[in-house]
């Protein structure tokens, strides 16, 4: 019963979705992103010309909300869904006089980064996990990549929720959602929350899987919304189990913002640098990294990770699903 009801559990969590299962989702696939990009920043990348390997992609999608959200003049930043706080220590590194706060609802992830605080040198956690078990994260850094040590004592870490910023009012002045804001249910309540905790002219990114607005019937009452849900999840096919995050189109994101006050600034779409590059890079090296896989999770999970993959780059092909950078100013 026991094993039957561990194989069911990430199906579960997948469908329900709610902020306690992608907490829990994110812990049991706590190895899975590591395995394929040697490092922490869980994200998908941005793969331009030269990008050879998901670490590079990550790191230069960093780079790029970087430059979004014109960090060279920012002053106190406020990371939402900061995970492991990679990215918050590599924007640190790029810019040594900005203060941090990595922000996310999963302890575990951010105890992660205040090991790399605590204890720079050895650059490892162990955390407690379900049945009194452990698991050892430890980031694969190499030597071009940013030092941990840089003053990294201006980064600091926050357990909260999304919909709660527990934060005063006009008190940052940016906030970035880095792959994170597609799980917040209210999308509305995170995006009101932010622009009270931004200050006047502050600046708001966040990057996210989409949907194109195309997908989705519109109209004002119950029926076009389900024929909506309906048609969208055919579409999305095996993505419908796997996505485990919402599935938001641009018009809906666009309208959440504008109603909490932001005015539009900036959108990207770049899911043609991320998901098809991306399937490319799995295909050509899946051997290799199958059986990594394999020593940490059951066949069926590295199974449906192909098949999910490969649904993503046939998807953003047929402008179905796409990856959104956007910006709004306050």
């Amino acid at each position: 019963m026991n094993l039957l009801q561990n194989a069911l559990n990430p199906i579960l969590w997948t469908a329900r979705r709610s902020e306690h299962d992608v907490i829990s989702l994110y812990n049991y696939l706590s190895d899975l992103m590591p395995i394929i990009t040697k490092d922490y920043f869980l994200n998908f990348g941005y793969w331009n010309k030269g990008i050879n390997s998901p670490r590079e992609a990550q790191r230069r999608l960093c780079s790029l909300i970087a430059d979004v959200s014109n960090l060279y003049s920012a002053r106190t930043v406020l990371d939402v869904g900061s995970g492991f706080s990679v990215p918050a220590i590599y924007w640190k590194s790029l810019f040594n006089s900005l203060n941090i706060v990595c922000m996310d609802v999963n302890l575990r992830q951010l105890k992660f980064g205040v090991s790399l605080q605590d204890d720079p040198k050895e650059k490892k956690i162990t955390f407690p996990l379900p049945k009194d078990d452990s698991k050892e994260l430890k980031p694969s850094l190499e030597p071009d990549l940013p030092p941990y040590t840089k003053d990294i004592e201006r980064i600091s870490f926050v357990n909260a929720t999304s919909t709660a910023l527990p934060f005063a009012d006009n008190s940052v002045d940016r906030i970035i959602a880095l792959e994170s804001a597609q799980h917040f249910r209210p999308l509305s309540e995170f995006f009101m929350e932010s622009n009270r905790v931004l200050e006047k002219r502050g600046i708001f990114v966040t990057a996210m899987p989409v949907i194109h607005d195309h997908e989705r019937l519109h109209g004002n009452n119950i029926f076009s919304e389900m024929m909506s849900l309906i048609s969208i999840f055919f579409k999305l096919g095996v993505l419908s189990f796997t996505w485990m995050s919402e599935h938001y189109d641009l018009n809906y994101i666009q309208s959440k913002m504008v109603n909490a006050g932001f005015q539009s600034k900036e959108i990207r779409l770049i899911g043609s640098h991320v998901y098809e590059p991306l399937t490319k890079y799995y295909i050509q090296n899946r051997e290799k990294l199958q059986n990594a896989i394999l020593k940490e999770y059951p066949s069926h999970i590295e199974k449906i990770l192909y098949k999910s993959i490969s649904k993503m780059k046939e998807l953003s092909e047929e402008r179905v699903i796409d990856y959104a950078i956007i910006r709004a100013d306050k």
